[in-house]
């Protein structure tokens, strides 16, 4: 089992959202994807991307037990930034605010797994991760609020985090937002896929959890863990 100071980097940043509501089309070449305009940028993604690599070959876990496509982490990183930015629509349309003290304690337990990172990416991947830590907690205060306008006295953190999803997915509908097709695993608002596979092999690739057994037999360089 991993110390605190090991604590997963990803659990920070990673598991915030996983929700998907993204149309393909029209993004340049600097960013995965435009959220009402604003870029999502490439570099962000690929950091995201690292910290998650790097957290799956620091977890200990049996080899092929815990093995992820670098495709999938990837499209995920996309997924969780989009979210990060409509979550501060969402907060700054309603002068939402969070809770500082859970943010300083979650960024306390990040700053003692930094070190697994190269120090040149130390600082950029902790405000990155202090941008989608403060999304999740703008959702949830988004969330608390609601269910107490709706006469729910003392919500709890996780139905409220519940709630807020469930407006964010229906403020993302009333947006623009686009991915870089290159990123397989994002759906449409509708649920549409990007890409339809055609093989089996590249049919397991596009479950939304490929199988272990099919992430295993990736060249060294697609997969993760």
């Amino acid at each position: 089992m991993r110390s605190k100071t090991r604590r997963s980097l990803a659990v920070a940043a990673v598991a915030i959202t996983a929700m998907l509501a993204l149309s393909g089309c029209g993004v340049g070449a600097s960013a995965a994807a435009h959220v009402a305009g604003q870029p999502v940028l490439t570099r962000d993604v690929d950091l995201l991307s690292q910290i998650t690599c790097t957290d799956l070959e620091s977890s200990r876990a049996p080899v092929g037990t815990n093995t992820r496509p670098v495709s999938l982490i990837r499209g995920q990183a996309v997924q969780s930034l989009i979210d990060a930015d409509v979550a501060d629509m969402m907060a700054r349309k309603r002068g939402t605010s969070f809770d500082r003290t859970q943010l300083a304690q979650t960024m306390a337990q990040v700053d003692n797994a930094l070190p697994q990172l190269p120090a040149a990416d130390r600082q950029p991947a902790r405000a990155l991760i202090e941008r989608l830590v403060r999304a999740s907690l703008e959702i949830q205060q988004i969330g608390h609020d609601a269910l107490v306008a709706q006469g729910q006295a003392n919500p709890d953190a996780q139905s409220a985090a519940a709630k807020g999803q469930q407006l964010q997915r229906a403020y993302e509908k009333k947006i623009d937002i686009q991915v870089d097709p290159r990123y397989a695993t994002a759906k449409s608002a509708t649920g549409d896929q990007l890409s339809v596979p055609v093989s089996s092999f590249a049919r397991h690739g596009a479950a939304s959890q490929p199988t272990q057994l099919w992430t295993i037999q990736l060249p060294a360089s697609q997969r993760c863990g």
